[in-house]
């Protein structure tokens, strides 16, 4: 990766592979069935962030869920359990295209 990205030790043996490829990036974890992607390594740090908040931090700073925008610029939000660091997706629910002013 051309820039940093730091990983936790107990996240990294969770990730089954993380790539980039033309200047964009790439994440798959072992426990969700999806491959997410980012176009900089900043929006991959801030996703690998908030997978350690619900993976491993105190139960009461867990949100139950993680949002990922996709491609088509829309909102996807998984819902999630966690158990011991691996995430089980309960819903996985379409928000569509979020507009910030």
């Amino acid at each position: 990766m051309t820039n940093s990205v730091m990983v936790d030790t107990r996240l990294k043996r969770k990730i089954e592979s993380m790539n980039e490829l033309c200047g964009a990036c790439s994440i798959k974890f072992k426990d969700l069935i999806d491959t997410f992607w980012f176009d900089t390594t900043d929006q991959l740090q801030e996703f690998l962030n908030v997978q350690q908040n619900e993976r491993y931090f105190d139960k009461e700073l867990r949100q139950g869920y993680f949002d990922y925008i996709n491609d088509a610029n829309e909102t996807l939000r998984y819902h999630i359990k966690s158990n011991r660091g691996t995430l089980e997706v309960i819903k996985e629910e379409n928000l569509g295209v979020i507009k910030y002013n």
